[in-house]
């Protein structure tokens, strides 16, 4: 077995793994022991999917295309981040058009770099109240969203 072959397989192998990881980011994959010029040409060539800068799923992997942005949110701002907002209020069929950006809902604390995909509010209510974990996302609840959207109605709009 040549050196190539051997390269080839243990590439297959550990892309079998990240199968499992759903949506994740560049440091996940390096923790597998892939390289950062391995994960793009991966990406290239459609072994993996490219979401946002950093952050890949298989193409096998069990992730809804609907709420991948969602968990790209959540990766990317922390567990103590909730989708919320307009994107919310889309999720659960009170607007007829989906929101440009995703609407994120962080700690006031939190204080990053936001790129054109998310529209993050920073908030200092708590984080856990009116929350519905679903695995790879979490997401407020029909009625946070509800009184959300009056709350910050200057952001939020008509």
């Amino acid at each position: 077995m040549n050196s190539n072959e051997s390269k080839a397989e243990r590439r297959e192998a550990v892309g079998e793994a990240l199968i499992g990881l759903g949506v994740f980011r560049t440091a996940d994959a390096l923790a597998f022991g892939f390289s950062r010029w391995t994960i793009m040409r991966m990406a290239e060539c459609g072994e993996l999917i490219r979401v946002a800068h950093g952050f890949y799923y298989h193409p096998r992997a069990t992730v809804d295309v609907m709420t991948v942005n969602y968990s790209v949110a959540t990766l990317r701002f922390g567990d103590s981040a909730v989708i919320g907002g307009l994107t919310a209020l889309y999720h659960y069929g009170l607007l007829d058009e989906g929101p440009p950006q995703v609407w994120v809902m962080v700690p006031h604390s939190v204080k990053a770099r936001v790129p054109h995909l998310f529209r993050v509010l920073r908030t200092k209510h708590d984080p856990a109240i009116g929350v519905i974990d679903h695995g790879s996302f979490r997401m407020v609840t029909v009625e946070r969203a509800i009184v959300e959207a009056f709350a910050y109605a200057t952001k939020v709009g008509r």
